[in-house]
Order: structure tokens, then sequence, then C-alpha cells
């Protein structure tokens, strides 16, 4: 393999077939060259992942794309900002970029990011830092850097957008009026921060992905799903508020589709209702755009959680004949004593299990607590159903300060269904008289914290049966599950969304074997025809 050194000559070998890449993606012509330049100073600068992936002329192409869809999307950006800000000059023109709503306004939107995306905007915009420089004051890696300021100004952009003042952040350069203020509040107003990823995000979590990363791991809309021996089972109910409103509110019966589907079979049973549900704990919609269901949906979730919208409304592509469903659950319940973070190897799986991190009651709690709060803590624990030497089964239940709520931990054997496992535990619970924690008791219980997004494909692109909706099919069915338990209590945030369209974007998509012709228009006869079954003649990445 070359050495870094080696990537300069390599490079003006490559630099024709460079522009002539960008020149073909399609930029405006004066800017092939301007991209073509700025690809090489990027190719040079990252030496590094040349020494690690070796394959010049793929991680070449990789670069020059990029930054050519970036340059292009960049200049679109631009003209857009141009037009809105000669449309917004004409609607508004006694209001000017440095009226006095304006910048509270954006105070309190700035105030409301994240500790570090704050940093990072500040250090980008205010200090003139490259991502790069940033990433080594931070200590972080530079695609973390990146990540908290396409977040931060993403989360910004949608809410200016709401507010129709979307020229104010394009581009963030052009902030002048606002440059001082927000200085001001960077250090000073954290406060509301902790409300920042409410509907969003948060970078901090320990495991954000999307389902299908994990292996081990499923996600149940419905509690009828069966468990896999050796694999976790998620389930949230916000999905099935989502489909019990659009059967509800906006099919007239409940969703049928074209042929059988067993996850539509499963959350056609239904199951749980707003009645198993704490007071001002979900928004669940559902109606047609053209009716106005998005700024419907909008105001529920402001006047039942008073957070503001939810930007990812705004990131749907919808259009007035389509049907939304959509469903936020929130929880958060507190401890009134936290408990403690346990110190050490916590094993998961017994001796040879995997290392954990881990909070509760240790056997040396009375020396890392006062009495005082120990007492609180173990008054926060009910237990059901202990046997003789800790034999199973048995249910842990702690009280939260939010009274009528709890959280049930349960050693159980696992049934053949994620509903069959939670009706054993509840059991217990009914059948055995609570017992009070003792001062030597000891709790240990494995530390959570993910932000997984899934995407249930069994039911896109199904055909609906309902009278009058016969042409629409399901385009897309999401779900995102925030979830966090460790010895402050538990946080949940989940959003669930399923959109019918009457017309889906097609895929055509020759990924698989097909045929390939040349002919005159009209012949019977092609004068070049090749069946491809397989990659052998296909073109390979160096």
């Amino acid at each position: 393999m070359p050495d870094a050194h080696d990537i300069r000559p390599l490079l003006e070998g490559h630099l024709p077939r460079i522009r002539n890449l960008v020149a073909r993606i399609g930029p405006e012509r004066g800017l092939v060259d301007d991209i073509t330049q700025e690809c090489c100073v990027r190719i040079i600068e990252k030496e590094h992942l040349w020494r690690e992936r070796g394959k010049a002329r793929a991680w070449m192409n990789a670069i020059a794309r990029n930054l050519t869809f970036r340059r292009i999307d960049q200049r679109s950006r631009e003209r857009a900002r141009t037009e809105s800000l000669a449309e917004e000059s004409e609607q508004a023109p006694g209001e000017g970029a440095f009226s006095e709503d304006r910048v509270h306004w954006v105070l309190e939107q700035f105030a409301s990011l994240s500790g570090k995306q704050k940093e990072v905007l500040k250090m980008r915009y205010f200090d003139g830092l490259t991502n790069g420089e940033i990433a080594a004051r931070m200590g972080v890696a530079e695609a973390t850097v990146s990540t908290h300021h396409t977040r931060a100004l993403e989360t910004l952009r949608q809410r200016a957008r709401q507010r129709g003042w979307l020229s104010l952040f394009l581009p963030w350069g052009e902030w002048s009026f606002a440059k001082g203020a927000l200085w001001a509040t960077a250090a000073g107003v954290g406060a509301m921060a902790g409300s920042a990823y409410f509907f969003d995000t948060d970078p901090e979590t320990d495991l954000i992905a999307d389902s299908s990363e994990l292996r081990r791991t499923a996600i149940a809309a419905h509690p009828d799903a069966a468990i896999e021996e050796g694999k976790n089972a998620l389930y949230c109910a916000s999905f099935q508020l989502a489909w019990d409103a659009m059967g509800r509110e906006a099919l007239d019966g409940p969703v049928r589709f074209t042929e059988p589907v067993p996850l539509a079979e499963m959350l056609g049973r239904g199951g749980i209702t707003a009645s198993d549900m704490p007071a001002r704990s979900f928004v669940a919609r559902a109606g047609f755009v053209r009716d106005g269901i998005v700024a419907s949906i909008q105001q529920e979730l402001e006047s039942t959680f008073e957070r503001g919208p939810d930007p990812y409304l705004e990131t749907l592509r919808l259009t007035n004949d389509d049907v939304l469903a959509y469903a936020f659950l929130a929880r958060e319940l507190a401890f009134a004593q936290p408990f403690l973070r346990l110190d050490g190897k916590v094993l998961f799986g017994g001796r040879d299990g995997v290392a954990i991190e881990a909070w509760g009651i240790p056997s040396d709690a009375d020396l890392k607590m006062s009495r005082d709060a120990l007492r609180k803590a173990i008054a926060q624990v009910r237990v059901y159903g202990y046997g003789d030497y800790g034999r199973e089964p048995y249910v842990v239940a702690l009280q939260p300060k939010q009274k009528g709520e709890e959280i049930l931990l349960a050693r159980v054997s696992p049934k053949e269904t994620l509903a069959g496992t939670i009706a054993a535990a509840l059991a217990i619970v009914e059948e055995n008289e609570a017992q009070a924690m003792e001062t030597e008791d000891q709790l240990t219980v494995p530390l959570v914290d993910f932000d997984l997004t899934h995407r249930y494909a069994e039911l896109e692109g199904r055909f609906l049966a309902n009278p009058g909706f016969e042409s629409y099919r399901i385009g897309e069915a999401l779900q995102r599950i925030r979830f966090r338990l460790n010895e402050e209590g538990a946080l949940l945030r989940s959003r669930s969304t399923m959109v019918a369209r009457g017309s889906i974007p097609r895929h055509f998509d020759f990924t698989e074997p097909h045929l390939v012709m040349l002919r005159k228009k009209e012949s019977k006869h092609p004068y070049l025809a090749l069946w491809v079954a397989n990659p052998e003649l296909l073109v390979k990445p160096d």
C-alpha cells in the first residue's frame, strides 16, 4: 500500500477523471473547477483515510461525489434564501431582522439546544473554527462534531420554518443581528436544555440505532408477538395508539388490508386503550392532510406537553390526499430519592456474562448514603413472591414520585409470547402480598439507555380494503422508542407514524436478474440482448 506522501502524485493521475465526475453530476459550469480544486484539498487533508481504506479510486470518487452534491445543495439553498428574503421583505416591509420579537425567539431556541450543540455552534460561527479544530478542542471525533452541528442546524431550521422565519437560518453566516445575543446566552441560559430533546434524539444517549442494526433484539408492535429464544423483545404502546387512531378517526372502521398480514391481525385485536394510560401522557390523532391534521396534532401536542411542536412532522413529505396517523407517548418517572450507581464490575448472564453498568442498593449502601437517604430509597421498593434463597419467580416494584404509576422488574421464565410473560409477572403481584425491602437487602438493576427506530416493513406497500380507500396503501410505518432506566428513574419518549398514500413513488430496481436490449423502435428483433443473471459482467468498485 502506498504511503501518505504517494497521494499527491497519485492524485495528479486521477485529476482529469475527478473533474469529469464533478462535471457529470451537473453543478453550474463556473463551479466545476472550484469544486475540483476543493476535492483535491479534501483528498490531501484526509490522508489517514487513504491509509485505512487503501482503495484510492473509490475513496476519491466518494469525496468528489459528496462534495459536489453538497455544493449543489448549498447553491440551491442560497437561491431559496434569496427568494425567501425577497418574499418576506414584500410581505412585512416594516419588520426587519433586528426586531425584538425575533431576537428573543432566537435566544430561546438557541438556549434549548444541548450544551455540546451550543458549544459546537459557538466555536464554528463565533470563533471561526473548522470541524477538525473543534474536534481537537472537545476531544472527540470529527464525525461527532459534524453530527452535533447538523442536528443543531436542522432543529433550528425546522422551528424557524414553522414560524415563517426560515430566512434567518440560510445561511448561518449572516446571522449578524443575533451573534451578540447568542454569545451571551451560550454560557448562561442552559436551564432550558433539559427539554431540548423532548421530541428529538439526544446525542448523549448510550445506544442510538436503527433496529435493523440489532441482531439480538426484536421490536414488537403488539404484546402477542412471540419471544424468540435469546432475543430481547421490546414493546411500546405508541404504534397501537396510532393504528387505532387511523381506524377510528380516518377510515371509519378498523384498518383492513386486501390480503392477510399477521401483524395487522395482531394490531386489530387491540389491547391498550386510553384508560390504561396516565393522564396527559400521549397524543394520538389521524386524518387527511388536506383537513389540517398536522396543525391539529401540533396544537394538541402543545396543550398536552407544553413543549412546543414536534419538528419531525415538518420533515414528512405529505400530499393533501395523504392520511396521517400519529402518536406520541411521553413519561418521566423520577424517584424522590435516587438510588446509587454501582461501582465495580457487574456481569449480566452469570459468571461468564458481559460487564454492564448497574444501579440500585449495594451491600455497602450505608457507607455511601446518609441513613435518611437510605431509608427513603428502601421505602420506594416493594417485593412480591420472593422465595427462599432468591428462587424465581419474583417481582420488584419501584415507586416513583408520580403517584398511581410504578416500575416493575420481574424475574420470570419467558413464555411463548411477550403478553404471556407479562401476564405471568402480573399474576405474581396479584397473588402475593407486598413485602418491604430490609436494610440488609441488596438491589442490582442494569442501566438501560437507548433510542431505537423501527420500520414495520411488513405493513408498508399493503393496500387498504376499507371502503373508499381501496386505492390507498401504507407508504411508511415507523416507530421510535427512547427509553432510559437508571438510578434517578425512568424516561420514555415514543413516536409512531403511519402514512396511507393514494400513490407512492415507484422504485425501478435492476439489482436483481434482468434483461437489457438495444433495438430499433417498433422492431421485434433487438440487435443486442443481455440477460444479467449474476454480477460477473458488472462494474465493481476498486
